[in-house]
């Protein structure tokens, strides 16, 4: 009994490393993107903020009046603010992700020692369970901190405040950082737990399952 339920425990935190794993990355990505859109949005605010305080001469020629270009980059901007948002939406579903991959963790690993001497691997089910809260908070808290750049990123006129938001949303401190604690090592945790797929099967039940989406 013992043995069967370390071995289902195995398997479970085999495929919520992978899961873990695929869905940084995907965060990776979307944060990446994130940070690009934010950056044209940055500029384009500014930009437009000079079309009402300086002569801007052949620029506003070229756009045949100053309201013209004000308009245009009033578009561009609500554009660009539009794709920052979704990808935030993204962002949002991505952490969602993280909590149901966590949770079926949490119901599948037992607390007790004997489960980990019963898996004498790298990684025991207790440290991916332990890696896998660690990074939950964590990505909770960088979704919170995008939060607020994006619902005050249209107000940011001033370069200086500009850079705190790109500096904050690039550098990811909460994921660098969590309460003092180097993550790195979480990371290599979930690396050495992660293993493809048991079989396609598993890949066919997974790819089902809305955890998986």
């Amino acid at each position: 009994m013992a043995e069967a339920q370390a071995l289902r425990e195995k398997q479970l935190v085999a495929q919520s490393a992978n899961q873990w794993m695929d869905t940084i990355e995907r965060w990776t990505r979307e944060s990446a993107m994130g940070l690009s859109c934010a950056n044209r949005l940055c500029n384009l605010i500014l930009k437009r903020r000079l079309v009402t305080t300086q002569n801007l001469g052949v620029l506003a020629l070229v756009h045949n009046s100053k309201d013209r270009l004000y308009n245009c980059l009033s578009q561009d901007i609500d554009s660009e603010f539009a794709t920052l948002t979704r990808i935030q939406s993204n962002l949002r579903t991505l952490v969602d992700r993280m909590q149901a991959v966590h949770q079926l963790l949490l119901s599948g690993v037992s607390s007790h020692p004997e489960s980990d001497q019963l898996c004498p691997e790298v990684v025991t089910p207790t440290q991916t369970v332990e890696a896998s809260a660690v990074f939950l908070e964590a990505y909770k808290r960088e979704y919170d901190v995008r939060s607020v750049i994006v619902s005050n990123i249209l107000d940011s006129t001033e370069r200086e405040l500009q850079i705190i938001y790109l500096a904050t949303w690039l550098h990811s401190p909460y994921v660098v950082t969590h309460q003092g604690i180097n993550t790195d090592k979480y990371v290599t945790c979930l690396s050495k737990a992660k293993v493809k797929p048991l079989n396609r099967r598993v890949l066919e039940l997974a790819s089902q399952n809305p955890l998986y989406v």
